[in-house]
Protein backbone atom coordinates (compact mmCIF):
# COMPACT_ATOMS: atom_id res chain seq x y z
CA UNK A 1 0.00 0.00 0.00
CA UNK A 2 2.92 2.74 0.93
CA UNK A 3 4.14 2.14 -2.69
CA UNK A 4 1.33 4.19 -3.80
CA UNK A 5 2.69 7.08 -1.92
CA UNK A 6 5.44 9.26 -3.19
CA UNK A 7 8.63 9.85 -1.52
CA UNK A 8 10.01 13.37 -0.29
CA UNK A 9 12.20 13.70 -3.37
CA UNK A 10 9.03 12.60 -5.91
CA UNK A 11 7.18 15.32 -3.86
CA UNK A 12 9.76 18.27 -4.42
CA UNK A 13 9.23 16.89 -8.58
CA UNK A 14 5.53 17.16 -8.43
CA UNK A 15 5.89 20.92 -7.73
CA UNK A 16 5.87 20.76 -4.22
CA UNK A 17 7.48 24.32 -3.13
CA UNK A 18 11.05 23.69 -1.81
CA UNK A 19 12.23 26.51 0.78
CA UNK A 20 15.71 25.16 1.41
CA UNK A 21 17.68 27.65 2.73
CA UNK A 22 15.21 30.18 2.75
CA UNK A 23 13.87 29.13 6.07
CA UNK A 24 15.56 29.98 9.27
CA UNK A 25 14.92 28.96 12.97
CA UNK A 26 14.51 31.69 15.12
CA UNK A 27 16.44 30.37 18.73
CA UNK A 28 16.08 27.39 20.36
CA UNK A 29 12.25 27.54 20.88
CA UNK A 30 9.35 24.99 20.27
CA UNK A 31 5.81 24.07 21.41
CA UNK A 32 5.50 20.50 19.95
CA UNK A 33 2.16 20.49 22.52
CA UNK A 34 0.45 22.98 20.56
CA UNK A 35 0.19 20.87 17.30
CA UNK A 36 0.55 17.37 19.12
CA UNK A 37 2.64 14.53 19.98
CA UNK A 38 4.32 13.92 16.84
CA UNK A 39 6.35 16.47 15.90
CA UNK A 40 8.08 19.90 17.58
CA UNK A 41 7.36 23.01 15.74
CA UNK A 42 9.67 25.77 16.28
CA UNK A 43 9.12 29.79 15.14
CA UNK A 44 10.97 30.74 12.16
CA UNK A 45 11.73 33.19 9.88
CA UNK A 46 11.15 32.88 5.84
CA UNK A 47 12.64 35.14 3.14
CA UNK A 48 10.44 36.89 0.06
CA UNK A 49 13.25 38.78 -1.02
CA UNK A 50 16.65 40.50 0.00
CA UNK A 51 14.95 42.39 2.16
CA UNK A 52 11.40 41.44 3.98
CA UNK A 53 10.62 38.23 5.50
CA UNK A 54 7.61 36.30 7.19
CA UNK A 55 6.94 34.48 10.31
CA UNK A 56 6.39 31.03 9.70
CA UNK A 57 6.02 27.63 12.04
CA UNK A 58 8.54 24.84 10.78
CA UNK A 59 7.17 21.96 11.99
CA UNK A 60 9.65 19.00 12.46
CA UNK A 61 8.26 15.38 12.75
CA UNK A 62 9.54 13.46 15.75
CA UNK A 63 11.56 10.10 15.44
CA UNK A 64 12.36 8.76 18.93
CA UNK A 65 15.01 5.95 17.58
CA UNK A 66 17.29 6.68 14.59
CA UNK A 67 16.92 3.25 12.70
CA UNK A 68 15.93 3.02 8.97
CA UNK A 69 12.60 1.83 9.59
CA UNK A 70 11.54 4.75 12.23
CA UNK A 71 13.46 6.56 10.16
CA UNK A 72 11.15 5.23 7.18
CA UNK A 73 8.01 5.83 9.07
CA UNK A 74 8.14 9.37 9.84
CA UNK A 75 9.30 9.82 6.22
CA UNK A 76 5.98 8.55 5.01
CA UNK A 77 4.07 10.31 8.08
CA UNK A 78 5.24 13.35 6.55
CA UNK A 79 4.59 12.37 2.74
CA UNK A 80 1.09 12.15 4.34
CA UNK A 81 0.51 14.92 5.54
CA UNK A 82 2.02 17.47 2.79
CA UNK A 83 -0.02 15.59 -0.20
CA UNK A 84 -2.97 16.38 2.04
CA UNK A 85 -1.99 19.67 2.82
CA UNK A 86 -0.62 20.60 -0.37
CA UNK A 87 -3.97 21.06 -2.65
CA UNK A 88 -5.99 22.80 0.20
CA UNK A 89 -6.91 26.38 -0.46
CA UNK A 90 -9.63 27.83 1.80
CA UNK A 91 -8.99 30.48 4.10
CA UNK A 92 -10.22 28.18 7.13
CA UNK A 93 -7.55 26.06 6.46
CA UNK A 94 -3.86 26.52 7.32
CA UNK A 95 -1.89 27.84 4.34
CA UNK A 96 0.84 25.26 3.32
CA UNK A 97 4.19 27.24 2.41
CA UNK A 98 6.55 24.54 1.18
CA UNK A 99 8.83 22.06 2.46
CA UNK A 100 12.60 22.79 3.70
CA UNK A 101 14.60 19.88 3.56
CA UNK A 102 17.54 21.57 5.73
CA UNK A 103 16.14 21.80 8.96
CA UNK A 104 14.80 17.97 10.14
CA UNK A 105 16.64 16.08 12.62
CA UNK A 106 17.54 12.60 10.74
CA UNK A 107 17.19 10.71 7.95
CA UNK A 108 16.99 14.43 5.80
CA UNK A 109 13.11 14.49 6.52
CA UNK A 110 11.94 17.83 5.22
CA UNK A 111 10.21 20.19 7.77
CA UNK A 112 6.71 21.36 7.26
CA UNK A 113 6.62 25.33 6.35
CA UNK A 114 3.20 27.15 7.35
CA UNK A 115 2.80 30.96 8.40
CA UNK A 116 2.96 31.01 12.08
CA UNK A 117 -0.25 32.30 13.74
CA UNK A 118 0.56 34.39 16.45
CA UNK A 119 -3.14 34.23 18.37
CA UNK A 120 -2.05 30.70 18.81
CA UNK A 121 -4.50 27.86 18.76
CA UNK A 122 -8.67 28.20 19.07
CA UNK A 123 -8.53 26.79 22.78
CA UNK A 124 -5.98 29.62 23.87
CA UNK A 125 -7.57 32.59 21.89
CA UNK A 126 -10.87 31.72 23.48
CA UNK A 127 -9.57 31.48 27.26
CA UNK A 128 -7.17 34.58 26.86
CA UNK A 129 -9.23 36.96 24.65
CA UNK A 130 -12.94 35.56 26.37
CA UNK A 131 -15.29 37.10 22.77
CA UNK A 132 -18.35 37.47 22.93
CA UNK A 133 -21.21 35.12 21.40
CA UNK A 134 -21.43 36.50 18.54
CA UNK A 135 -17.22 36.39 17.97
CA UNK A 136 -17.76 32.75 19.17
CA UNK A 137 -20.51 31.58 16.77
CA UNK A 138 -18.35 32.92 14.04
CA UNK A 139 -15.51 30.86 14.97
CA UNK A 140 -17.70 27.56 15.02
CA UNK A 141 -18.60 28.64 11.19
CA UNK A 142 -15.69 29.19 10.28
CA UNK A 143 -14.50 25.75 11.79
CA UNK A 144 -17.77 24.04 9.75
CA UNK A 145 -17.11 26.06 6.62
CA UNK A 146 -13.51 24.55 6.92
CA UNK A 147 -14.48 21.05 7.36
CA UNK A 148 -17.31 21.37 4.26
CA UNK A 149 -14.45 22.03 2.05
CA UNK A 150 -12.59 18.88 3.32
CA UNK A 151 -14.97 16.77 2.46
CA UNK A 152 -16.04 18.16 -0.76
CA UNK A 153 -12.61 17.46 -1.76
CA UNK A 154 -13.09 13.63 -0.37
CA UNK A 155 -10.69 14.33 2.82
CA UNK A 156 -11.79 13.15 6.13
CA UNK A 157 -9.82 14.94 8.69
CA UNK A 158 -9.37 12.43 11.53
CA UNK A 159 -8.35 14.47 14.15
CA UNK A 160 -10.07 17.35 14.45
CA UNK A 161 -10.09 19.48 17.97
CA UNK A 162 -9.37 22.97 19.54
CA UNK A 163 -5.65 22.12 19.30
CA UNK A 164 -6.13 21.63 15.60
CA UNK A 165 -7.51 24.44 14.70
CA UNK A 166 -5.32 27.88 14.81
CA UNK A 167 -6.75 31.54 14.60
CA UNK A 168 -4.82 33.99 12.15
CA UNK A 169 -4.39 37.62 12.78
CA UNK A 170 -7.22 38.55 11.55
CA UNK A 171 -10.02 36.49 13.56
CA UNK A 172 -10.22 33.24 11.17
CA UNK A 173 -10.13 29.92 12.45
CA UNK A 174 -7.77 27.57 10.23
CA UNK A 175 -7.81 23.56 9.96
CA UNK A 176 -4.41 22.24 10.93
CA UNK A 177 -2.61 18.81 11.24
CA UNK A 178 -3.18 16.70 8.88
CA UNK A 179 -1.19 14.03 9.33
CA UNK A 180 -4.18 11.69 10.37
CA UNK A 181 -6.40 12.51 7.22
CA UNK A 182 -7.40 9.74 5.08
CA UNK A 183 -7.78 10.49 1.22
CA UNK A 184 -10.78 8.39 0.19
CA UNK A 185 -9.71 8.03 -3.68
CA UNK A 186 -5.95 7.15 -2.69
CA UNK A 187 -4.37 3.92 -1.67
CA UNK A 188 -2.31 3.70 1.40
CA UNK A 189 -4.48 6.09 3.48
CA UNK A 190 -6.13 3.60 5.17
CA UNK A 191 -4.55 3.22 8.21
CA UNK A 192 -6.56 4.31 11.23
CA UNK A 193 -5.52 7.32 13.29
CA UNK A 194 -4.50 7.73 16.29
CA UNK A 195 -6.99 10.36 17.62
CA UNK A 196 -7.76 12.18 20.78
CA UNK A 197 -9.87 10.24 23.31
CA UNK A 198 -12.09 13.62 24.55
CA UNK A 199 -13.42 14.74 20.48
CA UNK A 200 -13.96 10.99 18.63
CA UNK A 201 -17.84 9.67 18.47
CA UNK A 202 -17.89 6.01 20.13
CA UNK A 203 -17.79 3.74 17.20
CA UNK A 204 -14.18 5.16 16.18
CA UNK A 205 -12.91 3.02 18.88
CA UNK A 206 -14.55 -0.26 17.23
CA UNK A 207 -14.02 0.40 13.86
CA UNK A 208 -11.25 0.04 11.31
CA UNK A 209 -10.97 3.16 10.04
CA UNK A 210 -12.84 6.91 9.66
CA UNK A 211 -15.51 8.45 8.20
CA UNK A 212 -17.00 11.92 7.19
CA UNK A 213 -19.37 10.83 10.27
CA UNK A 214 -17.48 11.10 12.83
CA UNK A 215 -15.78 13.98 11.50
CA UNK A 216 -19.06 15.63 12.21
CA UNK A 217 -19.10 14.04 15.80
CA UNK A 218 -15.38 15.60 16.14
CA UNK A 219 -17.01 19.15 14.91
CA UNK A 220 -19.99 18.95 17.93
CA UNK A 221 -17.87 18.36 20.62
CA UNK A 222 -14.83 21.01 19.37
CA UNK A 223 -17.48 23.62 19.08
CA UNK A 224 -19.00 22.29 22.56
CA UNK A 225 -15.84 23.69 24.06
CA UNK A 226 -15.72 26.76 21.94
CA UNK A 227 -19.29 27.60 22.73
CA UNK A 228 -19.15 26.80 26.20
CA UNK A 229 -15.34 27.76 27.62
CA UNK A 230 -14.48 24.28 29.02
CA UNK A 231 -14.21 21.12 27.90
CA UNK A 232 -16.84 18.21 26.73
CA UNK A 233 -16.53 15.79 29.56
CA UNK A 234 -14.51 18.16 31.80
CA UNK A 235 -15.63 16.22 34.99
CA UNK A 236 -13.49 13.31 33.89
CA UNK A 237 -9.89 13.50 33.56
CA UNK A 238 -8.74 10.08 33.25
CA UNK A 239 -8.72 9.31 29.64
CA UNK A 240 -8.82 5.21 29.88
CA UNK A 241 -12.00 5.99 32.08
CA UNK A 242 -13.39 8.79 29.25
CA UNK A 243 -13.14 6.05 26.58
CA UNK A 244 -14.37 3.61 28.37
CA UNK A 245 -17.84 5.40 29.39
CA UNK A 246 -17.54 6.95 25.64
CA UNK A 247 -17.32 3.16 23.99
CA UNK A 248 -20.65 2.15 26.17
CA UNK A 249 -22.89 5.15 25.15
CA UNK A 250 -23.14 5.98 29.12
CA UNK A 251 -21.76 9.42 28.51
CA UNK A 252 -22.85 12.86 26.92
CA UNK A 253 -21.49 16.30 26.37
CA UNK A 254 -23.52 17.88 29.54
CA UNK A 255 -24.77 21.04 27.98
CA UNK A 256 -24.00 24.02 30.37
CA UNK A 257 -27.31 25.75 31.90
CA UNK A 258 -28.05 28.93 31.69
CA UNK A 259 -26.57 28.46 28.13
CA UNK A 260 -24.18 31.25 26.76
CA UNK A 261 -26.25 34.45 25.93
CA UNK A 262 -27.72 34.10 21.91
CA UNK A 263 -26.51 30.83 21.80
CA UNK A 264 -29.77 28.89 22.45
CA UNK A 265 -30.03 27.68 19.06
CA UNK A 266 -26.85 26.34 18.22
CA UNK A 267 -26.77 23.00 20.38
CA UNK A 268 -29.93 21.14 19.32
CA UNK A 269 -28.02 21.46 16.39
CA UNK A 270 -24.52 20.71 17.90
CA UNK A 271 -26.51 17.72 20.16
CA UNK A 272 -27.64 16.49 16.31
CA UNK A 273 -24.08 16.04 15.81
CA UNK A 274 -22.57 13.85 18.41
CA UNK A 275 -25.80 11.62 18.07
CA UNK A 276 -24.75 8.06 19.64
CA UNK A 277 -26.34 6.68 16.11
CA UNK A 278 -23.78 7.51 13.45
CA UNK A 279 -26.38 7.53 10.50
CA UNK A 280 -28.51 10.21 12.90
CA UNK A 281 -25.55 12.76 12.48
CA UNK A 282 -26.54 15.89 9.36
CA UNK A 283 -23.43 15.63 7.31
CA UNK A 284 -21.47 18.73 7.52
CA UNK A 285 -23.05 20.91 4.69
CA UNK A 286 -26.33 20.74 6.35
CA UNK A 287 -24.45 21.74 9.79
CA UNK A 288 -22.93 24.85 7.67
CA UNK A 289 -26.31 26.02 6.27
CA UNK A 290 -28.28 26.10 9.96
CA UNK A 291 -25.11 27.75 11.72
CA UNK A 292 -25.05 30.35 9.18
CA UNK A 293 -28.77 31.07 9.61
CA UNK A 294 -28.15 31.44 13.10
CA UNK A 295 -25.50 34.01 12.98
CA UNK A 296 -27.73 35.72 10.25
CA UNK A 297 -29.82 36.25 13.27
CA UNK A 298 -27.25 36.79 15.96
CA UNK A 299 -26.08 39.79 13.99
CA UNK A 300 -27.81 42.59 13.38
CA UNK A 301 -27.19 45.06 10.16
CA UNK A 302 -24.60 47.50 10.31
CA UNK A 303 -22.83 44.93 13.59
CA UNK A 304 -19.19 44.62 13.00
CA UNK A 305 -17.19 41.40 14.65
CA UNK A 306 -14.34 42.11 16.58
CA UNK A 307 -11.20 40.31 17.33
CA UNK A 308 -9.65 41.46 20.03
CA UNK A 309 -5.40 41.73 19.16
CA UNK A 310 -2.90 39.82 20.51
Amino acid sequence: MESKIPSGEELEKQGYPDLTGRVKREGDSGFSSTYGGHADVFIGHMSKNESTSIKVAIKVLRTLIEDPESIKKTRTYLVREAIVWHKLKHKNVLPFLGLASDLGRVGNCPALISPYCNLGTISMYVKTHRPGPEVRVHLIMGVASGLEYLHKQGIIHGDLKPNNILISDDGQPLLCDFGRSKILCLHGFTTKPAGSVRYQAPEFFESEGTDMRMDVCAYGLTSFEILAGVRPYNHIEHENILMRAIILRSLQPIIPEPVPPKTDALWPILESCWNLTPEARPDIQEVVQQIAMCEKNMVSPGTILTHPSA
